[in-house]
C-alpha cells in the first residue's frame, strides 16, 4: 500500500497518497487486520463503512447506529472517499485534519448547530469543526473548502457562487481573528492594539459597502449608509459637526439620514479606536446617537453656545438611547460618546464638564 493509516492522532501520519477509494478501503482493512483488539478497531471499522457508503451520511449521532467512536470513524471514511475524486488524491498529510473535522461533527455542540435552518447549520457547524481541527493541527485551504462542500452535500445545501463567496468571507474572518489572537500573544501591546483596530475599521467599511449593494440608491437607508462611509473616512478629525459636507441626498444638501449615518459612523470609529468591539449593540447605539444629532431637535440644540450645546445634545441623545434600549447606558461608554462629541465641537472635555453632564441627565429623567 502507498501509505499506512494510523488511528492515533498523536503519531505522525505518513506523506504518501491514495488515488482511488478501492485502494483506501484496502489500506483500512489491512490496518484493521493488523490492529489488536482495542478502541481504535471500532474507529477503523467505522472508516471502512463510511468509505464504502454511497449514500449521504447521517450527521447527528444515533445510538442505534453504533457508538460515537464508530460514527466519527464513519464520517471520516465518508469524507476520505469524497476527497479522493474532489482533490484527485488523498495525501497522507490530510488524514489527521480530515479525521478531526469529521470527529467534531458527532460532538453535542455540533449537534446543536446541525438542527438550525440552512445555511446557518452549514456555516455554524463548519466553523465549529474548523476550530476543533485548529486545536490539533493545521487545516489546509483546499482541504477546508473540500470538507465544506462535503458537509454542504450531507446537509443538502446547494453550493452556489453566493455561498462560495460567503464561505471565503467567513473563512478570512476566522483566520484574521486567529492572527489577531496570536498577535495579542506575541507582539508589543501597543502594536497589537493598533493592528487590531485597523482590521476592525476595515471590516466596518466593508460591511457598509456590502449593504449598499443590495439597496435602492434613492432609499433613505442607502442615503444613511453613504453618509456612514463618509463618517468612516473622516472620523479621525475634529469639527465634523460644522464642516461643509458632500451632497448625500436628492436635495440641495445632505439629508438627515445621510448626516445621521455620517455622525454615527464617526462616533463608532472613535469608540473602536479606544479598542472597543463594534458588536451589534455598540453599532446600534452609535448610529442612534448620530441620528439624534442630525435630527431637527439635535440641530437646534447644537447651535447654542458651548459648552451648553454639547451637554444638551449629549443629554438628548443618551435619553433617546436609554428609551430605545430599555436599560441604562454603561457610564464608561457614555463618557466616551461625550468625549467624541466634544472633540467634534472643538471643545476640551474637562472633568468639570463630565460632572456637569450628570446634572443634565438628572433633569431629563425628572422631566424638567
Amino acid at each position: 500500500m502507498p501509505f499506512r493509516l494510523r488511528p492515533s492522532f498523536g503519531r505522525r501520519w505518513p506523506q504518501q497518497e491514495v488515488r482511488d477509494v478501492t485502494e483506501l478501503v484496502a489500506a483500512l482493512r489491512n490496518r484493521l487486520a493488523a490492529e489488536p483488539d482495542g478502541s481504535s478497531g471500532e474507529t477503523l471499522r467505522g472508516q471502512i463503512a463510511g468509505a464504502e457508503s454511497h449514500d449521504r451520511a447521517t450527521l447527528t449521532w444515533d445510538p442505534e447506529g453504533g457508538s460515537r467512536k464508530f460514527q466519527a470513524g464513519f464520517l471520516a471514511g465518508h469524507l476520505f472517499a469524497h476527497l479522493i475524486p474532489t482533490l484527485g488524491s488523498l495525501p497522507g498529510t490530510f488524514l489527521v485534519p480530515a479525521a478531526a473535522y469529521a470527529a467534531s461533527l458527532v460532538s453535542p455542540q455540533a449537534e446543536r448547530y446541525l438542527v438550525e435552518a440552512p445555511p446557518h447549520d452549514l456555516f455554524k457547524t463548519h466553523g465549529y469543526a474548523c476550530l476543533r481541527v485548529a486545536e490539533r493541527t493545521e487545516l489546509p485551504a483546499d482541504l477546508e473548502f473540500a470538507a465544506f462542500r462535503w458537509l454542504a452535500d450531507q446537509l443538502s445545501v446547494p453550493v452556489t457562487p453566493e455561498l462560495e463567496a460567503r464561505f471565503t468571507e467567513v473563512r478570512q474572518r476566522r483566520l484574521d481573528l486567529a492572527a489577531e489572537r496570536e498577535l495579542d500573544r506575541t507582539a508589543h501591546p501597543a502594536a497589537a492594539t493598533a493592528q487590531r483596530v485597523e482590521r476592525r475599521l476595515a471590516e466596518l467599511a466593508s460591511a457598509v459597502q456590502r449593504q449598499l449593494v443590495d439597496l435602492d440608491p434613492t432609499s433613505t437607508d442607502a442615503d444613511r449608509l453613504r453618509g456612514a462611509l463618509i463618517g468612516l473616512e473622516t472620523a479621525s478629525g475634529s469639527g465634523l459637526l460644522g464642516a461643509p459636507q458632500p451632497l448625500g441626498g436628492t436635495g440641495s444638501g445632505p439629508s438627515e439620514a445621510y448626516r445621521g449615518g455620517m455622525l454615527g459612523a464617526s462616533l463608532l470609529v472613535a469608540l473602536v479606536r479606544e479598542d472597543r468591539v463594534a458588536d451589534d449593540t455598540l453599532r446600534r447605539h452609535a448610529y442612534r446617537y448620530g441620528a439624534v444629532l442630525a435630527s431637527a431637535g439635535g440641530r437646534a440644540v447644537l447651535v447654542e453656545p458651548p459648552p451648553k450645546n454639547v451637554l444638551k445634545a449629549h443629554q438628548l441623545a443618551i435619553h433617546t438611547l436609554i428609551e430605545r434600549a430599555g436599560e441604562p447606558i454603561n457610564e464608561d461608554l457614555e463618557v466616551a460618546m461625550l468625549r467624541w462629541l466634544a472633540t467634534q465641537a472643538d471643545l476640551a472635555l474637562t472633568p468639570e464638564l463630565v460632572e456637569e453632564r450628570r446634572r443634565y441627565v438628572v433633569k431629563v429623567r425628572r422631566g424638567v
